[in-house]
């Protein structure tokens, strides 16, 4: 991404001796380097002030112009296909919704108490599909559901690369994200509006300041998930 818009503007060179070095929060390599460090972060973390000269993440520091803020889908945008889809979901919405088939989407890596509890609460109304590591009831895109049992005598693959194609035939998606925190809004919900679904969305307090509430199912807190699961009925 930085290539692209650094280019514009300057002759960019990669050099073991930087002028200035990009990184995140993941080990000190970065310590290695004299110069000027730029913090990139699409994580739940802050920029250390005593570490970094500058910081790009999910804090909104508009007093600070060592800081710039940027929610996590608008630093993928050039790079990832997602965003095009959700932009353009509007276009064919309506039909696109009668087209599927599918009740709901799960599909994560890592379990989060939370998010996993609302998915056997969810399971109890209308069968969720589980397309990740995480619950995974399904073998593949194409795959039959598995039983418990069937998952300790089959290989469950590490990940899910289709994870578009998966949901996109699902009427909804819960799109809880891992952590909260004001402006830290991941891939997790442009995914769901990418493939046209309902999100089902738990996360940032403040996301209706850059999404559509009216597009999505917010939970607020854990004693609102009954009121979200009436109103996934309602839809």
């Amino acid at each position: 991404m930085f290539h692209k818009v650094l280019e514009k503007h300057y002759n960019i060179e990669i050099s073991d001796e930087p002028d200035y070095i990009i990184c995140s929060c993941f080990g000190e390599d970065y310590k290695n380097y004299d110069c000027v460090r730029i913090m990139l972060i699409g994580e739940n973390f802050s920029t250390d002030w005593n570490e970094y000269d500058y910081g790009i993440d999910f804090d909104d520091y508009s007093f600070l112009d060592r800081h710039f803020h940027m929610i996590n889908n608008a630093f993928i945008t050039m790079d990832y296909a997602s965003v095009d889809k959700m932009r353009t979901k509007h276009l064919h919405a309506e039909q696109s919704f009668k087209e599927k088939t599918k009740f709901c989407s799960y599909i994560y890596s890592n379990p989060i108490p939370f998010r996993d509890a609302f998915f056997d609460r969810l399971s109890q109304y209308k069968p969720v599909t589980a397309g990740g590591k995480c619950k995974r009831n399904i073998e593949d895109i194409n795959g039959s559901v598995m039983s418990s049992k069937d998952w300790n005598n089959k290989p469950i693959k590490e990940g899910v690369f289709e994870k578009i194609e998966i949901e996109k035939s699902h009427k909804f998606s819960i799109a809880f994200e891992n952590s909260l925190r004001e402006g830290y809004i991941t891939e997790k919900l442009v995914d769901s509006f990418a493939a046209g679904t309902i999100p089902i969305y738990y996360g940032a307090p403040d996301v209706t300041k850059y999404f559509n509430e009216k597009a999505m199912v917010i939970i607020k807190d854990e004693q609102d998930v009954e009121n979200a699961i009436e109103r996934i009925k309602e839809i």
